[in-house]
């Protein structure tokens, strides 16, 4: 399992000059209306590629923490779970420390290294997600945008879901950075 945030998402109204036809992208004035933000916090099943999105009140350990108590819930069949994420503060704060010693084990959590977000396959998901779903969006309202998102999960699962494949290799890194570091 993979997890992941997209924190202070705004909610961006952008009137179109002109609309996508064939051949051509449409085009948005690039004035716009703010109408808030939107924390989402993206939860990837690593094996299936299939993803799980919460919506939080505040990006902070408690939130955060309720997040993971609903995800255990809902996943109750699971014997436990490995979980990569960033260091974020809301990830090693001491009360996201307490509830996983409080878990009996069920959660495994492991932290990728910093500056090396593209080991956390979250990343990878929110980007996927990000270009087909959220990419020139305009909405009115939080809620509106918070209903787009809920609605595009089991779309995005059912046609786009997989596992994110790895195909840099210790012999590719080390022939990229000899003709890089020059």
């Amino acid at each position: 399992m993979a997890v992941d945030e997209k924190p202070n998402l705004q909610v961006l109204e952008r009137r179109p000059i002109r609309q996508a036809i064939p051949g051509t992208i449409e085009h948005q004035e690039f004035e716009y209306v703010r109408h808030g933000t939107v924390n989402l916090l993206f939860f990837l099943v690593v094996h299936t590629g299939r993803m799980e999105v919460a919506v939080e009140a505040k990006k902070d350990a408690e939130h955060y923490v309720r997040e993971l108590r609903a995800f255990r819930s809902r996943h109750r069949g699971l014997r436990g779970v490995f979980l990569v994420q960033d260091g974020d503060p809301s990830h090693t704060a001491g009360e996201t420390a307490e509830y996983w010693s409080s878990g009996q084990g069920w959660w495994r959590p492991r932290f990728t290294p910093a500056h090396a977000s593209w080991l956390n396959q979250g990343e990878l998901l929110i980007r996927a997600f990000g270009h087909r779903y959220l990419k020139r969006g305009s909405w009115v309202s939080r809620d509106e945008l918070i209903r787009h998102v809920l609605a595009s999960v089991p779309e995005y699962n059912r046609h786009y879901a997989h596992p994110f494949v790895w195909t840099w290799t210790n012999q590719k890194m080390r022939q990229w950075f000899a003709e890089h570091a020059r």
